[in-house]
């Protein structure tokens, strides 16, 4: 079993607050020289031990040493904690894991001191992955639960997320692939949910990992690739060299031994210059079992002897002693602490007889407390009946409030409603369509809106920031500034009204940064030339030609702030008779159901489209209805659903 599992989940969780800083370590070293308050420059150090765990790790030692000394010889104990698990981190990814946990379990003891439960959370799962490093699974697993239920502890989803990878793990050692999956599924979900897509990368990772030690290469291959272009973003060199051995695995299991063995190299030249003992050891495994399965005896050998000599480094080494040092030294602690409590028991006998001469006029003075207990609680009785009568008001208050709000929600729903366009509107424009729709909750993030001007006909499906209520906060400011840009502002092509709409959205609510706005497609049907023109933002329309999918051009950014700010292209669209034109948002390809609990994808939504197409378009709603419910099964809606279907020639 590859290590690759052990160090994904110690790079993403060391990665959490880090990922999305753009500072450099020129500008890092100018703030800890320039501070005057030394608390402070404990924790610039710790972002400079962040930044270099990423992009030269091998500066780290230095730098997370002289944070631990300041933090030491200003007595600042949430600092030293800090800095002893940047230099816990930066062992464990070195592979010398007694060092690691001479710098993790004091961290742990500090903020266990400081009842910060999910910092030790966080470093709970940190010694869970030392241990696996050391193939101790069950020390491994031990650390690993308590650290999800520290991080229960704090209703931390985040930590209990981390957790839950660390668990996936140990059944990934014991060959459990199907728990693994469920509970990397688990963590996954909680990532996505939280938009953390660099910590989503790195499960990816260790799905793609899972998927190809239990055979199942194309999903394997799947998540590897969604996982490599993350990593290449932030410029993760862990992840990376992490995520190429996975890619060389999945291509060994394929027996594609040269694009293996490419993978494979990569992934060591990153490992090596890093000086990473662990990675450096599970890769030359690898190649020495790819070069034995091609015959070349005698370079098999040599990568074989490499691996030895790199597993022997990490368990005779130095640091291996450290772990002997730790264990005779706890060792020593219990046997203290036994003898405290043999101690405590001498003195507790020479005590009783004591304790039961004090025992006789303790219990007379318990009889004379009863008598006055019994009296005042007669008292409080009374008393106790009135709150209860004011408790029930209470009670009736905050029945009603709820009503109210949800009475609120309910009026919301109907006023969105009445904005969202009306089937007859559609109707009496392009006759012959459907429309499937149906919220996650009672307002809905995503809506569909048409609009007439003069001979043109304008439908759009769009997918707003968020569901519930902020989500129809968002679809009702969308569809304003949709009728301001055409009935107000005349501009009438779908690319320029995608525009308007986007900078009045920035000009709006995006004035902080905020990435709210909608993925969409806009249509617009001249009722004269019978021209169809579209745009799409961050969604693909479909087209079901003589029983074949064609997907159309869009936009690979949303109508709102984002990375990207060129204009939006105007696209044409051709349909012959009898072709169908579908338009939807994510939620139908994103729900969670099936067998295995997984996502839908676009993959199977797009052959179930095709293998409805033919039928009528009642009958396609209520197909598309009934695969939705059956696949979700028991589990959750997870967000809005919208498809439409039309056919305009």
């Amino acid at each position: 079993m590859s290590k690759l599992k052990l160090i994904l989940v110690l790079v993403f969780c060391n990665f959490i607050l880090f990922s999305q800083s753009d500072r450099t370590k020129d500008s890092l070293l100018t703030l800890i020289n320039n501070c005057k308050v030394d608390t402070q420059k404990v924790y610039y150090y710790s972002e400079l031990v962040k930044y270099l765990q990423a992009t030269n790790p091998n500066e780290v030692q230095e730098y997370g040493q002289k944070n631990l000394e300041l933090a030491k010889k200003i007595n600042f104990k949430r600092g030293e904690a800090i800095a002893l698990c940047g230099l816990g981190e930066y062992h464990n990814s070195k592979g010398t894991y007694g060092f690691a946990l001479e710098a993790l379990i004091p961290a742990s003891k500090i903020y266990e001191q400081l009842k910060d439960f999910k910092k030790a959370s966080t470093v709970s799962d940190l010694i869970g992955n030392t241990y696996l490093g050391l193939n101790n699974n069950e020390k491994a697993l031990e650390f690993y639960q308590l650290s999800y239920q520290q991080a229960e502890m704090v209703n931390s989803k985040l930590g209990k997320a981390t957790a839950a990878v660390g668990i996936a793990n140990i059944y990934m050692k014991q060959s459990k692939y199907n728990e693994a999956i469920k509970e990397l599924m688990y963590a996954k979900m909680i990532f996505e949910n939280a938009n953390k897509d660099y910590q989503s990368a790195f499960v990816y990772a260790i799905i793609a990992e899972a998927y190809n030690d239990n055979k199942e290469l194309d999903s394997a291959l799947y998540y590897a690739k969604l996982a490599l272009p993350i990593m290449e973003k932030y410029n993760s060199r862990y992840g990376q060299c992490l995520t190429y051995q996975t890619l060389g695995n999945i291509d060994f299991s394929k027996e594609k031994l040269n694009s293996a063995l490419n993978y494979y190299f990569k992934s060591l030249q990153i490992s090596e210059e890093d000086k990473a003992i662990d990675n450096q050891k599970e890769v030359c495994l690898q190649i020495f079992r790819l070069f034995e399965k091609k015959g070349n005896s005698e370079q098999a050998l040599a990568y074989y002897k490499k691996y030895n000599s790199l597993k022997d480094s990490i368990y005779n080494g130095e640091s291996r002693n450290k772990l002997f040092e730790l264990q005779a030294k706890y060792d020593s602690d219990a046997k203290e602490k036994e003898n405290k409590l043999l101690q405590q028991d001498k003195m507790i006998s020479k005590k009783s007889l004591q304790t039961q001469r004090i025992m006789f006029y303790f219990i007379a003075g318990i009889l004379l407390l009863v008598f006055v207990f019994t009296y005042i609680s007669f008292k409080n009785l009374k008393k106790q009946k009135r709150m209860n009568v004011i408790l029930q008001q209470q009670k009736e208050l905050v029945e009603q409030s709820r009503k109210e709000i949800l009475d609120s929600i309910m009026y919301a729903k109907r006023i969105q409603t009445t904005i969202l366009a009306h089937k007859e509107f559609i109707d009496s424009h392009v006759s012959k369509n459907f429309v499937y729709f149906k919220p996650k909750d009672i307002v809905s993030g995503d809506f569909y809106w048409a609009y007439k001007k003069n001979n043109l006909f304008y439908l759009a499906v769009c997918d707003s920031t968020g569901h519930g209520v902020p989500g129809a906060f968002m679809s009702l400011l969308s569809i304003s500034f949709l009728n301001e840009a055409i009935g107000e502002k005349n501009i009438l092509k779908p690319n320029e009204v995608f525009n308007y709409v986007r900078q009045k959205l920035i000009d709006n609510i995006s004035k902080e940064g905020q990435k709210d706005g909608f993925d969409g497609v806009l249509l617009c049907m001249n009722q004269d030339t019978k021209e169809i023109t579209y745009s799409a933002a961050n969604n693909r329309p479909v087209i079901i030609t003589e029983n074949k999918l064609v997907e159309l051009t869009s936009d690979r950014m949303p109508v709102g702030y984002g990375e990207r700010k060129e204009d939006f292209k105007l696209h044409t669209i051709d349909l012959k008779k009898n072709d169908t034109l579908y338009l939807f948002t994510d939620g139908y390809a994103d729900q969670f159901g099936g067998p295995k609990g997984k996502k839908l994808m676009y993959k199977k939504l797009h052959e179930f489209l095709v293998t409805i197409s033919s039928q009528t378009f009642e009958s396609q709603t209520e197909s598309l209805g009934n695969n939705f419910e059956s696949w979700k099964g028991n589990l959750e809606q997870v967000d809005d659903v919208c498809v439409i279907g039309l056919r305009v020639a």
